[in-house]
């Protein structure tokens, strides 16, 4: 690692110590060119004890929601994998179902489906380490405005206090010979509109929530995955005009419902890919069966998310910062307000957050 890098990392276990001294959040970027990672820390938090009240409800109710925290993309190259650390002040390893999700923004890409900004990364408690074959990487360049943000849930009966995390990418390199097949994320969402939560109220026993949507361009799904909450039962996508199923991920639960996993298929890998034609009609169905006996307030999601290789990358849609839903998907992001007016008007995302932050330097940058 150079002397920069080092400088760095150390400016990084520098940050980790004195924001925990303090008891604010803090946030910093590292570089490892020698590993090819990009490690984002941040804490400390505190997590209110939810008094074994674990949904998505009290989740939302109890505000275990992080601010966005926002950085410049440090390296060029394509996105290839990430992992998830949940840990305390120490290092030492906490249970990762105290994260909800953690969600990863590129501000300068918008979804395939919705005028919204792209989720790079999306990741649940059930999300294990992603490492795509080199042959395929999401394509970031140099200087892309990225955003961070997380909700917890603490279902215990005492406060946690002093809790990190940290996600490291894994990236390509610009120059590496083959290049990779560029490959760009996408969300099929059973209950999703823009600038609103995607979580929605779990009735009781056995339901079903669909969405149907029109693609606007043709590829193929060449990695899938998906997010339930408890009581799921499964993800499906289904070809509407024939009834066809084209993917089905079955979670794996406890007997008392509780989530434990969810599956991840890679039909691009071993195989041509799941194929989606432009103009054709799609339905995502979301399945759960229910046995707590209640209604669970925003209790429920069905997302499945992909990787989806576009036939031709250039029509991918582009963002119209005139539209309506966009302004509005960026306005209602957790802690921040700055998103609408200031994004259109701010050229980089170092002017934006108001400190120094080159491909080299690492700083806790919050955006207000």
């Amino acid at each position: 690692m150079s002397a920069i890098l080092c400088g760095t990392a150390m400016l990084a276990l520098l940050n980790f110590q004195q924001a925990s001294d303090r008891g604010a959040p803090g946030f910093s970027v590292v570089v490892d060119s020698a590993r090819h990672e990009v490690r984002v820390v941040t804490g400390p938090y505190v997590l209110p004890a939810m008094m074994g009240e674990g949904h998505h409800g009290n989740h939302h109710a109890e505000g275990h929601e992080t601010p966005l925290f926002g950085f410049a993309w440090p390296v060029s190259g394509g996105l290839r994998g990430f992992s998830v650390e949940v840990m305390d002040g120490s290092h030492r390893p906490l249970p990762q179902t105290l994260l909800h999700h953690l969600n990863v923004l590129n501000l300068d890409r918008r979804q395939l489906l919705q005028p919204a900004v792209e989720r790079v990364v999306a990741t649940g408690q059930e999300t294990r380490p992603v490492l795509l074959p080199p042959s395929i990487a999401i394509p970031l360049p140099l200087g892309a405005r990225m955003a961070m943000m997380a909700a917890w849930k603490n279902p215990g009966m005492t406060d946690l206090h002093d809790v990190w995390v940290q996600l490291t990418f894994r990236w390509s390199p610009a120059d590496l010979v083959p290049r990779p097949q560029p490959v760009l994320p996408v969300a099929l969402d059973a209950d999703y509109e823009v600038g609103t939560s995607d979580a929605y109220d779990l009735p009781m026993g056995h339901s079903l929530k669909t969405r149907e949507f029109v693609m606007p361009i043709d590829g193929r799904l060449v990695a899938v995955g998906g997010h339930l909450h408890d009581y799921g039962v499964a993800l499906r996508l289904e070809e509407v005009a024939t009834g066809r199923v084209i993917l089905e991920l079955k979670a794996e639960v406890a007997p008392d419902g509780r989530l434990r996993d969810m599956p991840r298929k890679l039909p691009g890998v071993s195989g041509p890919g799941l194929a989606l034609r432009a103009g054709r009609r799609y339905r995502v169905v979301g399945e759960y069966n229910n046995t707590s006996g209640r209604v669970i307030p925003d209790g429920a999601m069905a997302v499945i998310g992909g990787l989806f290789a576009p036939r031709c990358m250039r029509c991918w849609p582009g963002i119209d910062p005139t539209d309506a839903s966009f302004v509005r998907d960026l306005a209602t992001l957790p802690g921040a307000g700055w998103a609408g007016k200031k994004w259109l008007e701010t050229p980089s995302l170092t002017q934006l957050i108001r400190a120094p932050l080159t491909p080299n330097e690492a700083g806790m940058t919050m955006i207000p």
